[in-house]
């Protein structure tokens, strides 16, 4: 199985839009453009699925395509998508376009990605952009991270929280976290957009709260993780200024 090292992890969730959005992507009624959704799914499964819907948020319909680009696999694993019609895991731009109006959604089920999971454990990444065959500028994009985990993490799955505060901050920050399961080696790990690791420290199971010294670093965008057993399992995105 391919090793996916957590600066990887942190490269490929940090890409941000500066731009206003023409178009929206929705992940269980939440808006997802330029962001990263996660799915799970156990590794004797055959296949991890994702539903996204497309919003048209300009006053123009427009006929949509859609590009897959596999950023990282676990060997022997594959991923293809719906789109109009399904396609192979060999292709990356939909041939067919959809048809959005003014204002208007896609249909459930119209886009569908899948993964086969080939007995792996781990995380891939696959990137779905949707752009507009007559003004390809005005494009939407997300990452998925599709998961396949063992029973030790998913038993955590529901038990880890946490808060971070203040968000923009600049001197400090707080991190309010619960862990209800008996977890050994925890920790709380803020990563810069480089995946280097800037500040760690060990946290104990149960609820706390840590205050975390920032001043020493440089503004910009930064992740606070929760880490299980040197895995990083529960990120948020801080903005230091």
């Amino acid at each position: 199985m391919k090793k996916i090292t957590i600066s990887t992890l942190f490269l490929l969730i940090a890409f941000v839009s500066l731009n206003a959005q023409s178009y929206d992507i929705i992940f269980n009624d939440s808006n997802v453009t330029n962001d990263t959704v996660w799915v799970y799914e156990y590794p004797n499964q055959p296949e991890v699925v994702v539903d996204l819907i497309f919003k048209n948020n300009t006053s123009n319909g427009a006929n949509i395509k859609v590009i897959r680009e596999e950023l990282l696999m676990l060997d022997g694993t594959s991923s293809y998508f719906h789109w109009a019609q399904t396609y192979d895991d060999t292709v990356n731009l939909s041939t067919e376009f959809i048809y959005i109006p003014a204002g208007g959604y896609s249909q459930l089920g119209a886009f569908v990605g899948y993964y086969r999971i080939a007995d792996q454990v781990g995380m891939s990444y696959v990137k779905y952009t949707f752009f507009n065959i007559d003004n390809e500028s005005e494009e939407a994009s997300v990452i998925v991270e599709f998961n396949t985990i063992s029973a030790d993490i998913d038993e955590y799955r529901y038990t880890v929280e946490s808060n971070i505060y203040p968000n923009p901050a600049n001197s400090s920050v707080s991190v309010d976290y619960q862990l209800q399961k008996e977890i050994d080696n925890a920790s709380i790990c803020i990563i810069n957009m480089y995946g280097s690791v800037v500040k760690n420290q060990e946290i104990d199971s149960g609820i706390g709260k840590l205050q975390i010294d920032i001043s020493d670093i440089k503004s910009g965008i930064y992740f606070v993780s929760i880490c299980i057993n040197k895995e990083a399992y529960l990120t948020k995105k801080l903005i230091v200024k």
